[in-house]
């Protein structure tokens, strides 16, 4: 089996735009707010200058990473160049097509109180992006989350769209509102955030996107790691792209996405059922990229 890294891309299911409400999600949460009695010294110096709400007391399992994060939260919500207004569409709809009730009902609340929202806009935001009654440049914004969160790119006519109204600082406020919402959002749904801490890696961090490999070979560098021992897996084409650039062995996951536009971006593999990953992965000898029965049926539309 191969000893290194397993690189997870863009794997979180497409949503349903027709669909009208969030999808249920747990009702006990996997990681607990720390409690009075638990806290260390440091947990509660975290605490104590913040409201006590269980995002933050969740959050204070691990305070080194939390004061870390929350400049650009805060930078994000509070400091950027961006209009109130503007800046809620795209994490409102981000918190959408995450499925993210928590996320959704804090931004509606924040989206009324700073940007004068109506009920109306907001649930209009889980709606499809040409749903009337936006402004063309309302309509870009969330053409631009659709497309971060599904592509993780956007293309030349929503960046021309973007541009045509926006500085370039505030394109990249823009795209750092939404990618920040996307890693925040799909990880803390999963439950799987405390997982990772310590393991994320984002496009921010590298001089090129995806397709381009230097989200994975920034990953393996800084896990010592070398990426012929890394398997990827990864949704997207440009997701996959990105794997085989690196040298890595990748998976693509299809339950979503065509098979053939993974097999055609490289894909070595292809599945459409996450509890068949772990037998998948045991059959991937070192310096082979042929498990046992690693073509799983996917759609071929």
């Amino acid at each position: 089996m191969i000893k290194g890294l397993i690189l997870i891309g863009a794997l979180f299911c497409h949503v349903s735009h027709s669909m009208e409400t969030i999808t249920p999600r747990l009702a006990v949460p996997r990681v607990a707010p720390v409690g009075k009695d638990e806290r260390t010294p440091a947990q509660e110096a975290m605490l104590a200058i913040r409201p006590d709400y269980n995002i933050y007391k969740t959050l204070a399992h691990d305070p080194e990473l939390y004061q870390r994060w929350s400049g650009l939260g805060q930078y994000l919500l509070n400091g950027s160049t961006l209009p109130a207004r503007d800046r809620e569409i795209i994490i409102l709809r981000m918190g959408w097509l995450c499925q993210a009730p928590y996320e959704w009902a804090q931004h509606a609340r924040i989206a009324k109180a700073t940007a004068n929202m109506s009920d109306a806009e907001i649930q209009r935001i889980a709606q499809s992006p040409d749903a009337a009654g936006w402004s063309d440049f309302e309509r870009t914004l969330i053409h631009m989350a659709d497309e971060l969160r599904y592509e993780t790119q956007i293309d030349d006519a929503t960046w021309a769209a973007l541009r045509s109204k926006y500085t370039v600082e505030q394109v990249i406020d823009a795209l750092y509102t939404a990618g920040h919402a996307k890693m925040r959002l799909t990880l803390g749904l999963t439950g799987l955030l405390t997982n990772f801490q310590g393991g994320m890696f984002s496009v921010t961090e590298v001089a090129q996107p995806k397709p381009f490999p230097d989200v994975f070979l920034h990953a393996a560098k800084q896990l010592n790691a070398a990426a012929s021992a890394c398997v990827v897996i990864e949704d997207t084409p440009t997701g996959v792209q990105a794997g085989v650039a690196a040298g890595m062995t990748v998976f693509g996951f299809c339950a979503h996405t065509p098979k053939h536009r993974l097999l055609d971006a490289g894909a070595h593999h292809t599945f459409d059922n996450m509890s068949d990953l772990p037998r998948l992965l045991s059959g991937v000898t070192r310096g082979s990229r042929d498990p046992q029965d690693s073509d799983t049926s996917c759609r071929r539309s």
